[in-house]
């Protein structure tokens, strides 16, 4: 929900209660994209990292 903007697909919050929308960032946005992508390397590093660690261990 938080990443679906209100002109792209709004998404209500709490959808049975209320049919209030929250505006969120949507996935085109550039800085959003160059986040999400560094998160995902940096997630992926480590656990490359910690899978060879743990096979030198063996």
């Amino acid at each position: 929900m938080f990443t679906h903007s209100s002109e792209y697909y709004p998404s209500p919050v709490l959808y049975p209660i209320t049919d209030r929308g929250f505006d969120g960032i949507a996935w085109p946005t550039p800085w959003f994209m160059a986040l999400n992508y560094a998160a995902l390397a940096i997630v992926g590093l480590w656990l490359w990292r910690s899978s060879r660690w743990r096979d030198r261990l063996e």
